[in-house]
């Protein structure tokens, strides 16, 4: 992935239940977003990091968080990391670097990781019908004569939609003591002749015209993956991307009870406060349902900041 990924030499990686203020955030501390000091600097950049942590106290505080991780990686390197809260509310253990959090949108870095590895490898072309790949054609309905391609699904472009829980709530509902694979749904949800179609799955749009997220997308990239690799997309990015990298502890093994160290669980809540099992599952997981800690997805970042090194290989 070297030649498709840079980043800003300073990053700040967040894992929480909720997004922080980035209104607030950049009033309040801008002069660390655009005037990022020397890693060498120790006096200034101590300072910085207070200012930092008094205002993710303040937020923690104001928008009722229950925990958060974060971390400031430069030059390659994580030169502050730090948890706040408490990653379960019953027992009161403290959010720390290790703290195990559900990702969410964050995961679809994955997948794109996923999808340029296949490119480097020559097995994809970013260009290409994804029909090829899948084995069946695939188009939106409304636009029947346009190629949906990988670069579209990546990009956001393709025109699939973004549906919500009452719209489809059999892709994007929680389940409990299931296991669902991409391979036994995809095809049903996205072709008009598949048994579980819905007309809303594809948006009035012609592919390539604009730009809307889509969950549905990222999942069909890596059901991509699936299909080139012959992988499961859970055993690929474990195998591929986080044993790789170190990343003891990530993995996409939500629907498995006992896959994660309990003591390290930050407890799930959605969106209106109402906490969830430790274990779920969703036909998307791929674009959401990633487990992490701070210390593990410092990792991946800085091998996205390095082009795809870390430790001195490339991946």
């Amino acid at each position: 992935m070297k030649k498709y990924f840079t980043i800003p030499a300073v990053a700040l990686v967040l894992l929480s239940f909720l997004l922080l203020s980035a209104v607030s955030w950049k009033k309040k501390h801008q002069d660390i977003i655009l005037h990022p000091v020397s890693f060498d600097d120790k006096e200034n950049l101590a300072s910085k990091y207070d200012s930092l942590e008094t205002f993710i106290q303040e937020q923690v505080i104001i928008n009722a968080i229950p925990a958060l991780a974060a971390a400031m990686i430069q030059n390659g390197k994580v030169v502050w990391m730090k948890g706040f809260g408490v990653q379960n509310i019953d027992t009161k253990a403290s959010a720390t670097e290790e703290t195990l959090f559900v990702t969410s949108s964050i995961a679809k870095l994955v997948v794109a990781v996923a999808v340029m590895q296949q490119k480097e490898q020559g097995k994809l072309n970013l260009d290409e019908d994804i029909s090829k790949y899948l084995g069946y054609s695939v188009r939106n309905p409304n636009y029947p004569d346009i190629k949906i391609t990988p670069r579209l699904l990546l990009t956001h472009q393709a025109g699939l939609s973004n549906p919500n829980q009452n719209e489809v709530p059999e892709l994007t509902g929680f389940h409990v003591d299931t296991v669902i694979n991409m391979k036994d749904w995809v095809k049903d949800f996205i072709i008009p002749s598949g048994a579980h179609y819905k007309p809303i799955i594809w948006q009035q749009v012609q592919p390539g015209t604009i730009h809307s997220s889509s969950n549905m997308g990222v999942t069909l990239l890596a059901h991509i993956v699936e299909k080139i690799t012959g992988q499961d997309f859970r055993d690929y990015s474990t195998k591929y991307i986080f044993s790789k990298l170190k990343m003891n502890d990530t993995a996409y093994k939500m629907h498995l009870p006992g896959s994660f160290d309990p003591g390290k669980l930050a407890d799930i809540y959605t969106i209106n406060g109402t906490k969830l099992v430790d274990y779920i599952e969703s036909p998307i997981y791929a674009a959401g349902l990633l487990r992490t800690s701070i210390k593990d997805w410092s990792k991946f970042m800085i091998a996205i900041m390095n082009g795809g090194v870390y430790e001195g290989k490339e991946y």
